[in-house]
């Protein structure tokens, strides 16, 4: 059984019924084909001390005005250069200019002891994102970092290669969005204030009572000011 089970063979008719946005998986499956679908299971959790460059950037975050804290990010420049630039630039942007930020965004999901989402930078509300480049979207980069535990930095995406301002903090392991999502940081400071916000939040159907919000945000000195442009 087992061994005509490793012979099954994908056909776009299956493949289109595999995951969310069944158009997304079926276009994966005619430009790769059966390689599009092989599992890589890397080394769990992810050793950061083999991450290679990396830059730190920063939200200042608030609850119904009053403040929490400041969380800093360390970014995984060298392994998810374009996903790591695309977040940098909206903490570096300037909303007031017309620019797509981070700077009055909210957190408009938190899932108890999975993940909270942000980074709506389009609506404000949840219910768009946009990318720092002009094109609204970019492409799945790579799914080398594990979702293997607390304080992973990762883009939500909603289908094959549609990722764009929306972001996932994970609050547990999160191996469900293995192999969907790409996970490009981690927290590197203020993990205490990411335990009160998902503490201290209630929630309805997942989407805050309180107006938790990022106030400010930026990048840290030597934080990869370079801005490469995402595509």
């Amino acid at each position: 059984a087992a061994a005509a089970a490793a012979r099954v063979v994908l056909t776009p008719r299956l493949a289109g019924r595999r995951g969310a946005r069944g158009r997304g998986w079926y276009l994966r499956y005619k430009e790769r084909g059966n390689e599009g679908f092989r599992k890589f299971n890397p080394p769990r959790p992810f050793d950061w001390s083999e991450a290679g460059a990396t830059s730190r950037v920063y939200f200042d975050l608030a609850m119904d005005g009053e403040e929490l804290g400041r969380v800093e990010f360390e970014l995984a420049d060298e392994v998810c250069p374009k996903t790591s630039a695309n977040f940098r630039a909206l903490c570096a942007a300037d909303p007031d200019g017309g620019a797509y930020s981070y700077k009055g965004t909210i957190i408009h999901n938190v899932i108890k002891n999975a993940t909270l989402m942000g980074g709506d930078v389009q609506h404000r509300g949840g219910s768009g994102g946009h990318a720092a480049g002009a094109s609204r979207f970019f492409r799945d980069e790579n799914f080398i970092i594990p979702h293997s535990h607390a304080g992973l930095l990762s883009m939500a995406s909603c289908g094959i290669d549609t990722n764009n301002s929306l972001y996932y903090v994970t609050l547990g392991p999160a191996p469900h969005l293995n192999g969907r999502c790409v996970c490009f940081g981690r927290v590197a400071a203020g993990a205490d204030v990411v335990e009160r916000l998902a503490d201290g939040v209630f929630t309805r159907r997942g989407r805050p009572v309180q107006d938790v919000r990022v106030v400010d945000c930026g990048v840290l000195e030597g934080g990869g000011e370079d801005q490469e442009r995402v595509a």
